[in-house]
């Protein structure tokens, strides 16, 4: 087991996990991420995780009370290294993404959250996902053509709250209508899913301005982590954007997909999202990256 910030304890073998679930009588909250959950540089979205979800007070304690937790690598997360040709290496990764998926005890998919969101939107997800877990068989389907309507009911509200107007009721027009402005203003509806806790705002407080003295001394550092500082600074703002965009394209998929038919394969589950949500499919040696990325040299081990 893996222990980790604010006291979680994380299972790393699925048997386990479940025999624990049976045993205390609580679902499973199973992470798949690039890289690895205990080393500083896994994939973005869990990083964001250790930093602004998991020491949340609410979700740590809703995770360590009613959940039994794991996490898995799909696959090593991509690194790049900088070699200053002085002995200092910077390394940082490239890309990644992860979600939570639900488990009933006997490891059954009830539902997953893909890539990252805000505290108050992830308890909220959380709450109904832990009610399936637990209820008897035939109300999955159900369920999940439920949410599915709802997500898109509220996807259309949102954009009508903006001031955006839709042909018609469906996601096709939903799609169209969401520009990347329109997602902002969308998103501003949503601050409150996204609003840091005073122990998460201390941590990012540290966190955040030795990275921007960095970035003063070493130019080069600089321009590799400028869009992310950027993007960093508003941090409420972009958490929120995040989640409403998760939550409205990237779950309801989940939904869908549950709802139409019969999915209690975790691991397939987990390529599917890896493939048709995040894009970067876990057999594809370059993770969706551009074609451009296979002509550079590579030096392998």
């Amino acid at each position: 087991m893996t222990t980790l910030t604010p006291n979680l304890s994380w299972h790393t073998d699925l048997e386990a996990a479940r025999a624990a679930a049976a045993a205390l009588g609580r679902p499973i909250l199973s992470l798949r991420l690039l890289g690895r959950l205990d080393e500083e540089l896994s994939c973005a979205n869990s990083r964001f995780f250790k930093t602004t979800l998991y020491p949340d007070p609410a979700v740590a304690r809703v995770l360590r009370e009613q959940f039994v937790l794991h996490w898995r690598s799909v696959r090593p997360v991509p690194k790049v290294r900088v070699d200053f040709g002085d002995g200092r290496v910077m390394e940082r990764t490239l890309t990644g993404n992860s979600a939570h998926l639900v488990l009933d005890a006997r490891g059954r998919v009830v539902d997953a959250l893909p890539g990252l969101y805000g505290a108050k939107a992830f308890l909220r997800a959380l709450e109904p996902a832990a009610a399936l877990a637990r209820a008897s068989d035939g109300k999955l389907a159900a369920y999940h053509r439920a949410a599915a309507t709802a997500m898109l009911a509220a996807w259309l509200d949102d954009l009508a709250a903006v001031g955006v107007r839709v042909r018609e009721r469906s996601v096709a027009a939903a799609e169209a209508a969401s520009t990347d402005a329109v997602w902002r203003a969308m998103a501003e509806r949503h601050l409150e899913d996204a609003r840091l806790s005073p122990v998460v705002a201390e941590v990012v407080h540290k966190l955040q301005p030795d990275a921007f003295q960095a970035g003063a001394i070493a130019m080069t550092k600089k321009m590799v982590e400028f869009p992310l500082l950027t993007k960093l600074m508003p941090l409420e703002r972009s958490i929120a954007e995040d989640t409403l965009r998760n939550e409205r394209q990237l779950h309801r998929r989940v939904s869908e997909r549950l709802a139409t038919e019969t999915c209690s394969d975790e691991a397939e589950l987990t390529d599917w999202m890896y493939e048709q949500l995040f894009l970067m499919p876990l057999d594809d040696p370059w993770l969706g990256m551009s074609s451009a990325f296979a002509a550079m040299p590579v030096q392998t081990a």
